[in-house]
């Protein structure tokens, strides 16, 4: 369907919920898309609410659209989007563990701060990733910010509904872990209890 639209002169720029086509598909995963869209001198460096198509690859359930961004080899690794976000702290959060692995095997930093000073650990911990802490914790990630606080203070502050079975397997994670010190005091005084 692409192919036919791009044979009858389709604007390969068009927004579409904030996004042009080539961002649709790296979120989408439809790689054949994107190299159709490419081949056509799509714009690749457009972006969405701030994000680039790395950003947006990172974020995303599929491995194989950021797979094809790395490929490109047209985006800064630590390129901070509009949010003060790099593409290790979306991968962070993103469903797919399989993205995270993926920049730190291209030498992402496992301990680079977003311009708030929040490290890919919080944004794991925030998102309630146990698989993205257990890979950055397994690769010696920093445990504590800026503030002294650790990643447990992280956990225990967040402000969610009723435990779920993700947040105990990421509690149970930390305090079993040799680094994390059970009764660290932050900046403000506070303890994870």
């Amino acid at each position: 369907m692409i192919s036919y639209l791009l044979e009858h002169n389709a604007n390969i720029e068009a927004i579409y919920d904030g996004k042009t086509p080539f961002l649709h598909s790296i979120e989408n995963g439809k790689i054949s898309c994107s190299k159709l869209l490419i081949a056509s001198k799509c714009n690749i460096h457009k972006e969405y609410s701030g994000m680039n198509a790395l950003h947006l690859a990172a974020s995303c359930i599929h491995p194989e659209s950021l797979k094809f961004i790395l490929e490109l080899n047209q985006f800064n690794l630590v390129g901070i989007s509009e949010q003060g976000l790099a593409s290790i702290h979306y991968a962070a959060q993103s469903p797919s563990v399989e993205n995270l692995k993926l920049l730190i095997e291209v030498g992402c930093n496992i301990d680079l701060e977003s311009k708030i000073g929040m490290t890919p650990l919080y944004y794991a911990i925030q998102s309630f990733r146990y698989l993205a802490c257990e890979l950055l914790l397994e690769k010696g990630c920093r445990v504590s910010n800026r503030d002294n606080s650790t990643s447990l203070h992280t956990l225990v502050f967040l402000q969610v509904p009723p435990y779920t079975n993700e947040l105990f397997k990421i509690l149970k994670m930390l305090t079993n872990h040799p680094n994390i010190d059970l009764n660290a005091v932050d900046q403000r005084g506070y303890t994870a209890l």
